[in-house]
């Protein structure tokens, strides 16, 4: 079942090390770096959910489970 109310962006999260709290690189599905951080409240957290959903009423990050099952959003280059 897809949850509306949510939205993989295509952003993964990993840690350099496991004593510090914030992921330590944020990578875009085409390798490029992220530096925007917009984490909900007790997000992220330290477990093994490396994917990043959006939440679509305040714009909220959370790590996922990558298998979890979420609508998703797509860049588009170029153009209108």
């Amino acid at each position: 079942m897809c949850r509306s109310s949510r939205s993989w962006i295509g952003l993964y999260k990993y840690w350099a090390s496991s004593v510090d709290p914030s992921p330590s690189a944020q990578y875009w599905l085409d390798g490029s770096t992220s530096t925007f951080r917009r984490w909900q409240n007790g997000r992220p957290d330290k477990n093994d959910t490396h994917c990043i959903r959006m939440r679509h009423g305040n714009g909220g990050f959370a790590d996922r489970p990558c298998d979890d099952e979420y609508s998703f959003v797509c860049k588009k280059t170029g153009g209108v």
